[in-house]
């Protein structure tokens, strides 16, 4: 056989090497691959990576929420519910590379309230600065005049057109703010937040308000205005006797209210606003069948009838506008009143503020002269909401920057400076507001009375008043006493208004001047006393010298 047939057959009897099998890629996967989580229980879920059927160290592997806000991690691979919704959970290599997912699904029972801010309050067809008849009473109108304050943008409601793409989202509009550009609704699916967000006028969204899906709600009864009460304020005879105010004179005799009330001036043609918890019986009340109500309204969702539950209004009506000769004579029994309610006793959370600021540009947007709140807001159930002392600069709280938005619009806002002996609340910490602390019987402040200096360096309360053991009419129609800086403030709220009646060509900031100039302790404020103590006769002769 020649060489090259050899070769030939030797090289066809070769065998070809084969090339040698790659070993099959790893299959991961996270257990449990799904899941639904219920947000109102609390619990952590585990999640573990499998590669084929082994556990991956933890080390190997970082963990990632497609959306924090629905499903977030209370340590690397333990998962924790935040808000209703479906993300997945993705479980990456060191080298960034996705290795498995778990779909989350997170459920909720409870009903919420949210908080829109709005970049903008959108266009108006038919509204506009140059006819402000359209959405400003002319009694508010005549406010902003008296004391040269212009018209501007805040006061041109949000557009109607902002308002019905929330709507349109679903819920129910329960508060808004044309001052501080705000839309709160009332949810029961809580997945609507995020089509909220999306809306290209909303800047933010917070949850304000929170509870299980089965919310009382109080009976909706309208009221006829002005029912049972006076169709025009009384006339109240006062000699200096002072028998006509009966045990009521106690709430005004450390500020000489009296005083002004002798020379005539007991709140005629100043129109007050009461912003409260509710006022139980008044329309019903035969002590306030003389008191001159302009109107009631509720701001309250779940309690949409202002004289349903609460004493708390009651009693601060009462010290202002009581009118019952020798049984009850408040500290304006001659003024005229609007009752509003917004607060929520039932529970404490932001959604208050809401309400408030509402009633506070519902009370501008008719004309009133004063505000008093009797109101305070530092600690909520949800904490990331509190009012810290931070905060409570007059500047960023809800209801201080609704304040001091009333008060650059005219009205007097005065506000009870608080009962837990600490730095003032919101909206007390507002520059525009009138804060007051209280005094017992013999003068001297009490250690509940709040007080201190604002984060940015303000004396607070402003004044003090008589408010442990003040006298008050109940919803049974009895005379009984309370405390709190919440019946201090009415009886200077009162006694501001005759001070009003008597100078009415001064603004607002005259008045809350000449009231702190009064006091006895102006020239050299001090804690807990701010300016001190008013003294109303001498804010009567201060302001016929300024007048």
């Amino acid at each position: 056989m020649s060489s090259f047939l050899m070769l030939l057959y030797f090289t066809a009897c070769k065998k070809e090497k084969l090339p040698e099998a790659e070993p099959p890629a790893p299959n991961f996967s996270v257990t449990p691959s799904s899941i639904t989580l219920n947000l109102n229980d609390s619990y952590l879920i585990p999640l573990y990576v499998l590669k084929d059927k082994d556990t991956l160290p933890a080390t190997e592997v970082v963990w990632k929420s497609e959306n924090e806000e629905i499903v977030g991690f209370y340590s690397p691979g333990v998962i924790t519910a935040k808000w209703a919704g479906q993300a997945n959970v993705i479980a990456q290599g060191k080298d960034g590379k996705e290795l498995a997912r778990c779909a989350v699904t997170v459920t909720d029972s409870n009903v919420y309230k949210l908080r829109l801010i709005l970049k903008d309050k959108g266009k108006h067809t038919t509204l506009s600065l140059s006819n402000p008849s359209g959405f400003l009473s002319a009694k508010a109108l005549q406010r902003r005049q008296k004391q040269s304050i212009n018209v501007d943008e805040n006061d041109l409601p949000i557009a109607d057109e902002y308002l019905q793409e929330i709507t349109k989202i679903g819920g129910t509009i329960v508060a808004k703010s044309k001052w501080l550009k705000t839309v709160s609704v009332h949810v029961s699916d809580p997945t609507l937040l995020q089509k909220y967000k999306a809306l290209p006028f909303v800047a933010d969204v917070k949850v304000v308000w929170a509870k299980r899906s089965n919310v009382y709600k109080g009976p909706s009864v309208g009221w006829n205005f002005p029912g049972s009460n006076a169709s025009a304020a009384p006339n109240i005879t006062i000699s200096t006797d002072n028998n006509v105010y009966g045990p009521a004179y106690e709430n005004i005799r450390q500020n000489k209210g009296n005083a002004l009330h002798q020379l005539g001036f007991k709140g005629r043609n100043i129109a007050i606003a009461v912003i409260d918890a509710g006022y139980k019986d008044v329309d019903k009340n035969a002590m306030f069948n003389n008191v001159h109500l302009l109107g009631a309204k509720s701001f309250i969702y779940e309690q949409p009838n202002p004289f349903f539950m609460d004493e708390h209004g009651v009693a601060v009506l009462s010290i202002i506008g009581g009118a019952k000769p020798t049984q009850y004579v408040g500290a304006a029994p001659e003024a005229s009143y609007l009752l509003l309610t917004s607060e929520d006793n039932t529970d404490e959370y932001p959604i208050e503020e809401d309400y408030y600021v509402n009633a506070l540009e519902y009370a501008d947007s008719v004309g009133v002269d004063i505000v008093n709140t009797s109101l305070g807001y530092k600690g909520y159930s949800f904490p990331d909401m509190t009012n810290t002392f931070e905060i409570l600069n007059g500047a960023t709280a809800h209801a201080s920057r609704g304040v001091s938005m009333a008060f650059s619009k005219g009205i007097l806002v005065v506000v009870s400076a608080g009962n837990d002996g600490s730095f003032v609340g919101s909206p007390a910490d507002s520059p525009g507001a009138l804060a007051i602390g209280m005094t017992d019987a013999a003068g001297t402040v009490t250690t509940a009375s709040s007080r201190g200096m604002t984060v940015d360096g303000r004396i607070k309360p402003d004044i003090i008043a008589m408010g442990a053991g003040s006298y008050r009419i109940t919803s049974l129609g009895t005379i009984a006493t309370g405390t709190g800086t919440s019946f201090a403030a009415p009886a200077i709220t009162g006694m501001a208004a005759c001070l009003w009646q008597a100078f009415p060509n001064l603004t607002n900031l005259q008045i809350r001047d000449i009231i702190r100039q009064s006091s006895d302790r102006y020239a050299n404020p001090a804690l807990p006393y701010g300016y001190g103590l008013p003294d109303m006769q001498k804010a009567y002769t201060l302001a016929q010298h300024l007048n």
